[in-house]
């Protein structure tokens, strides 16, 4: 269902599914499952970093795209709703918020949990370096763990926390006592009692 004048890219609604809440359609998109595809010898085909990234961008973009629409879709809704309707609205959008915002800070701190452990710093380290932390800094704007940022930081930590070298010990190269002097005749020298 689309308004007269609409405008939608049909690409972006791909899979979509129209629903309606009160008098505005509201669109939503169903999960896109991808496949790895198997390569000559039964593995799974791994993908350059140029095309990785070209997806993070369109995804990107597609996220941004979808964040408009429901922002339309919105102040459409707001628009016919009385002043009690849209005080409700606005209240479970900011419960809702409030619940993005402290999963999106858990997600970060298991990345980076994960990340530090990944990198050698140990169990025993990772409370004290994550208990002054501001883990909000690690999330985007969209949600999402700030991987890049997350993997700086645990970088700085790793050279932190790596092991001092140990110092040797062993008291140098063993060498036998000269044949010149004992030490009782080393100890009466120094007491002063000479033969």
């Amino acid at each position: 269902m689309s308004q007269p004048g609409a405008e939608t890219d049909p690409q972006a609604l791909q899979g979509a599914t129209t629903q309606t809440a009160g008098t505005v359609p509201v669109v939503t998109t169903a999960p896109v499952v991808v496949t790895p595809q198997v390569g000559e010898n039964g593995e799974p085909e791994t993908f350059g970093r140029e095309y990785v990234e070209q997806l993070r961008r369109e995804a990107a973009a597609a996220r941004a795209a979808n964040k408009t629409l429901q922002k339309k879709a919105d102040d459409a809704l707001k628009n016919g709703m009385s002043e009690a309707e849209r005080l409700a609205h606005e209240a479970r959008e900011e419960g809702a918020a409030t619940v993005r915002k402290e999963y999106a800070t858990r997600l970060a701190t298991s990345e980076i949990r994960s990340q530090a452990l990944a990198s050698g710093i140990s169990a025993e380290q990772l409370p004290a370096l994550l208990d002054d932390l501001a883990v909000d800094r690690f999330v985007t704007d969209d949600g999402e763990a700030d991987v890049k940022k997350i993997a700086a930081k645990v970088k700085t930590w790793s050279a932190l926390a790596a092991p001092p070298q140990r110092q040797s010990f062993d008291g140098g190269p063993r060498q036998t006592a000269s044949a010149g002097q004992s030490m009782d005749d080393m100890i009466r020298g120094a007491v002063g009692i000479h033969r």
